[in-house]
């Protein structure tokens, strides 16, 4: 007897999958998982990467992310 093959949400991924678009969903999402982690991993390991953020996103926004003020 297989469970699996009654649960739910099992049954709603594998109609999803089974959908052309349900597939691209799918990747975007793991894709954007994926992403997530590795930036994760490159914040918390790499000094360097975070002051290059912070950076960025002072001259793309032009707000200091370390104060409340807009330059």
């Amino acid at each position: 007897m297989n469970l699996l093959r009654h649960n739910p949400l099992v049954r709603s991924l594998r109609a999803l999958h089974e959908d052309e678009d349900g597939i691209e969903t799918i990747q975007v999402v793991m894709i954007l998982g994926i992403a997530a982690v590795v930036l994760i991993v490159l914040w918390n390991f790499f000094p360097g990467i975070r002051k290059w953020v912070k950076d960025f996103v002072t001259k793309l926004i032009g707000i200091n992310p370390n104060s409340d003020t807009i330059q």
